[in-house]
């Protein structure tokens, strides 16, 4: 059987573990354009995660019905969806995230509540972002109008 302590560091090398997926996905973009993009992608994902617990500090939603914001989850959920959207082993990552909640369940870090709440919100909050993202991207809101850009082939300048 393995300790608690073990998974306990199992489960703190969970988040910097996403994020080396996350360097590697950016690595194989290879484009400056593609990497500025996904980046700003992520940055709006991590916005939330962590704006949404601002908010949670200074107006105490979670707590007020007896729940705790699970910040791991929500910036673990940002990262899957992440390199779910850019479609890296999406099944293996989905997997590794419900093992995470079970983690964090078994070492009683957090509630089933705690990160089904927070889950949700932030599936919220990542759909919103990538709607947004979208629509700023295409400069209007209905993307079936927008022309598709191709690389020139003859070109030697890559974005």
């Amino acid at each position: 059987m393995v300790s608690d302590k073990a998974l306990s560091i199992l489960a703190d090398l969970y988040n910097p573990a996403l994020c080396i997926g996350i360097l590697l996905v950016m690595f194989r973009l290879r484009r400056w354009r593609s990497i500025g993009r996904a980046t700003a992608l992520l940055g709006l994902y991590w916005l939330g995660a962590f704006g949404i617990s601002l908010l949670d500090y200074l107006f105490p939603l979670w707590s007020r019905i007896g729940w705790d914001y699970s910040t791991h989850t929500a910036f673990a959920a940002a990262c899957v969806w992440f390199l779910w959207r850019y479609r890296q082993q999406a099944a293996l990552w989905i997997l590794s995230l419900l093992v995470y909640f079970w983690l964090m369940r078994h070492l009683r870090y957090h509630t089933i509540a705690d990160m089904a709440s927070t889950l949700v919100v932030m599936l919220f909050w990542l759909q919103l972002a990538d709607v947004l993202l979208k629509r700023f991207k295409n400069g209007n809101s209905n993307s079936s109008q927008i022309p598709k850009y191709e690389r020139n082939p003859n070109s030697d300048h890559q974005s």
